[in-house]
C-alpha cells in the first residue's frame, strides 16, 4: 500500500525492538533536534525512514516477509550524529569507550556487508544501510522537503561566505600596508611618511583603540 513506507516505521517486532530503537532515538536524536530545531529534525527523520523503506521495497519487491520498525530512520540519526560530533565517545555496553566516528563507521560497515546476505535473516540490513546513505545525502546535498526554500538558503549562505572572504582579503591587504609603513618608519622615521601613509596609520590606530574600548 502507498502509505506503508510511512506507517511501517511505527510498527515493531516486539518490546525490545521498540525499546532499543527509542533508546537510540533519545540518546542521539535529542541533541540533533536541539541543534536543528524540531521541524528540521522531523523532516530528516521522515526522509530517512520513508526513504529507507522505499529502497528496501525496491530491493525485495517479491519478498513475502514484511519489514517493520524505525531502524532506517534510527541509522540515519546515528549517521547525522557521527558527522556532527565525530570526536565524542560512546560506551559500548556502557563499558568500552569508542569515538563516535569509529562507532558509526563500524555499524555502517556491518550494515553494508550484511546487506548482501539479508535472505533468511530477521534483520533488514538493507534498511539500515539505506537509512545511513539517505541521511548522508540529505546532509551533504542540503536536501529539503521545501526545495526552493532550501535552495534560497544555500544561495544566501554562499553569498555570505563570499562577503566574509572579501572582507578577510581586505583586512589582509590593510595589514600588509600597515606593516610596510611600520617598516618604513623603522628605516627612515615617521617624518618621512607622506600624507596618505600618515592618514592610513592614524585610521588604523583609531580603529584599534575603538576595538579595545568596546565593552565585553
Amino acid at each position: 500500500m502507498v502509505w506503508q513506507p510511512f506507517t511501517y516505521m511505527f510498527l515493531h517486532g516486539g518490546f525490545w525492538h521498540l525499546a532499543i530503537n527509542m533508546f537510540v532515538l533519545w540518546m542521539f536524536g535529542t541533541e540533533i533536534q536541539y541543534r536543528w530545531g524540531r521541524d528540521e529534525f522531523i523532516k530528516y527523520y521522515l526522509v530517512t525512514g520513508v526513504g529507507s523503506g522505499i529502497v528496501t521495497l525496491l530491493f525485495s519487491i517479491n519478498s513475502p516477509v514484511p519489514v517493520v520498525g524505525a531502524s532506517g530512520a534510527i541509522y540515519g540519526i546515528l549517521l547525522a550524529y557521527g558527522l556532527m560530533f565525530p570526536e565524542r565517545y560512546v560506551y559500548i555496553y556502557f563499558l568500552f569507550p569508542v569515538k563516535v566516528k569509529y562507532f558509526v563507521g563500524i555499524i555502517g560497515a556491518i550494515a553494508f556487508f550484511s546487506s548482501f546476505s539479508d535472505a533468511g535473516s530477521t534483520i533488514s540490513h538493507m534498511t539500515h544501510l539505506s537509512g545511513m546513505i539517505i541521511g548522508w545525502l540529505y546532509i551533504k546535498q542540503d536536501w529539503r522537503l521545501d526545495f526552493f526554500k532550501g535552495q534560497a538558503k544555500k544561495k544566501k549562505r554562499k553569498q555570505t561566505l563570499r562577503k566574509i572572504e572579501e572582507a578577510e582579503e581586505e583586512i589582509r591587504d590593510a595589514r600588509a600596508e600597515i606593516d610596510r609603513i611600520l617598516d618604513k618608519i623603522n628605516r627612515v622615521g615617521y617624518d618621512q611618511l607622506d600624507e596618505d601613509e600618515k592618514e592610513l596609520l592614524f585610521r588604523a590606530s583609531k580603529d584599534l583603540s575603538d576595538d579595545e574600548n568596546k565593552p565585553n
